[in-house]
């Protein structure tokens, strides 16, 4: 009886091992794809903007926009694209509007979830940062860098950084300088949804 009991107890550690290791590459492979899904929506829309605001915090949530010339837009029309962290639910969501003649906010989309169970690792540059122009540094376009940790509820299964340039943009790029230093670009783009101050 003693040898059965022994027996039971290293073949239910050995099957809880494995259950373990089972629901952990899966959370690897969830966090994985949603790390690709959100870097392959950024790369399509990022390579066209013409300006990136630096990321900004309101209400919760951490923000980055820019901002897509009549050009390249699908519209015809100039574009704003403003995604989203929410760190107490773990999502990342975007949405978009056109900008009318006179500059103001035409056919905004509803948020749009991009990306569920994004660990919040903290700062204001979590998980957005815009990385000037500065031909000192020989970076002749702006950057979005974008850096996830995803996967299951316990522990952060899947992490990335990446960034994407800006082709159309400058070190004349309106939102490039931070004078003052607060962190902010000295003049925005995008603002005219709302959604920051």
């Amino acid at each position: 009886m003693a040898l059965f009991t022994v027996f039971v107890v290293i073949f239910t550690g050995a099957v809880a091992g494995l259950v373990g290791s089972i629901n952990g590459s899966r959370a690897a492979a969830e966090g994985s794809s949603t790390n690709g899904t959100i870097a392959g929506w950024m790369d399509r829309q990022v390579r066209y903007a013409e300006s990136i605001n630096y990321p900004g915090v309101s209400g919760g949530h951490r923000y980055i926009e820019f901002y897509l010339p009549r050009s390249v837009s699908s519209s015809g029309n100039p574009q704003c694209i403003q995604w989203r962290f929410e760190p107490s639910s773990g999502l990342v969501e975007a949405r978009d509007w056109d900008l009318d003649g006179g500059g103001a906010a035409i056919n905004i989309t509803g948020w749009r979830t991009r990306g569920t169970l994004t660990f919040d690792l903290g700062g204001v540059d979590y998980p957005f940062q815009m990385l000037p122009a500065d031909l000192s540094k020989g970076l002749l376009r702006q950057r979005l860098q974008l850096t996830l940790a995803t996967g299951s509820v316990t522990s952060a299964a899947s992490q990335m950084q990446t960034s994407f340039v800006a082709r159309n943009s400058s070190t004349s790029s309106v939102t490039n300088l931070d004078v003052n230093g607060d962190g902010q670009s000295d003049t925005q783009v995008c603002m005219q949804a709302g959604g920051r101050p």
